[in-house]
């Protein structure tokens, strides 16, 4: 019995230990392709932005990208923004964050479609690609 005890108290405890926080959730409105020769903008539906939603999210005092692999990244703080940057060099996303997160939400539904919160950027071979959303 006492062994049951304490095996299902470490298990307790690997779960309290290693979980994870969200610490931000977007869902892309506008897409952009860039490769050598052409350039793509496309729109992007409600319903085909939760197939490309960002996710980041804290683990201890690290960030990990985990909508893209798990990548860790590195928390930038600049001005209004805070810029994550994937340590394997494949892209970053650039966060409004504090003061001007409070500023839009105090916005009209009419102004807050004319900005975006986010921007997640993924560099694919010699190109890239951009996602802008909320």
């Amino acid at each position: 019995m006492y062994k049951f005890i304490l095996g299902f108290a470490t298990i307790l405890l690997s779960f309290s230990v290693s979980a994870r926080e969200l610490v931000f959730e977007g869902y892309p409105e506008k897409k952009i392709t860039l490769a050598e020769r052409e350039s793509i903008v496309l729109e992007i539906t409600k319903e085909k932005s939760k197939e490309f939603k960002v996710v980041i999210e804290k683990e201890g005092d690290k960030f990990f990208w985990a909508s893209r692999e798990n990548n860790q990244l590195i928390p930038l703080q600049s001005g209004f923004y805070i810029t994550y940057v994937a340590l394997n060099g494949s892209g970053y996303i650039r966060v409004v964050s504090g003061m001007m997160r409070d500023m839009y939400e105090k916005m009209s539904e009419e102004e807050k479609q004319e900005g975006y919160l986010y921007m997640e950027h993924l560099i694919h071979t010699l190109g890239s690609i951009t996602y802008y959303g909320r």
